[in-house]
This record gives structure tokens, sequence and C-alpha cells, in this order.
């Protein structure tokens, strides 16, 4: 399980996200999450943690989505610029894979 220390670096970041997430329902946009797991254990903390964010966030009506990058290759940005001429970055890792998941998602 979670200690309380993991549940209140979680909370913070999930309370102001579902402030914002009602305000965006009011106004008939319905929200979308992306929670990347960087953690290179399948059902380590990261993924019990992220479980149950997605829970409280599906229940508020928003969509969720989480990815496993742990277990794959992912450059650091070297701040380049190329990806702002190529639209992409260019290392091809992860990164370029999931751009369009990066797009769709609000937070």
């Amino acid at each position: 399980g979670l200690n309380v220390q993991e549940c209140i670096i979680l909370y913070v970041p999930v309370f102001f996200m579902l402030q914002y997430s009602k305000m965006s329902i009011k106004r008939g946009y319905k929200m979308k999450v992306l929670m990347i797991n960087g953690s290179p254990r399948k059902d380590g903390n990261t993924s019990i943690a992220l479980e149950e964010m997605r829970k409280i966030f599906e229940t508020e009506g928003v969509e969720t989505e989480i990815v496993r990058v742990g277990n794959r290759d992912a450059r650091g940005c070297i701040a380049c610029g190329k990806c702002s001429e190529l639209g992409k970055c260019v290392f091809d890792d992860v990164v370029n894979e999931l751009a369009s998941v990066f797009e769709e998602a609000d937070g």
C-alpha cells in the first residue's frame, strides 16, 4: 500500500485537476488525463497509485489513460530545438510514439 506522504503527493495535483475538470464539464467538455507510469515494476506502488487516481478521475467523469514507459528507452531532452522544426524529437524513442497521445490529453 501507499504511505501517508505518497498519498499527499498524489492528492494535491489530483485535487486541482478535478477542480479544472468540473469547470470543463460545466462547459460541455470532457477532460482527458494521461497518466505516465515511469516505474520499471509492472505492479509496483506507482501502478497502485495510478489505478487509485484513475478510479477518482473516472468517478468525476474524467477520461483517463495510463501508459507504462518505465520499461522503454527514452532519451532526455538536449534542448536542440529540432522538435519545433521537425514536429518530433530527433531521438526516435517512446516520446515520438506517444506524441499524439500527449496532444490529445488535457493533463
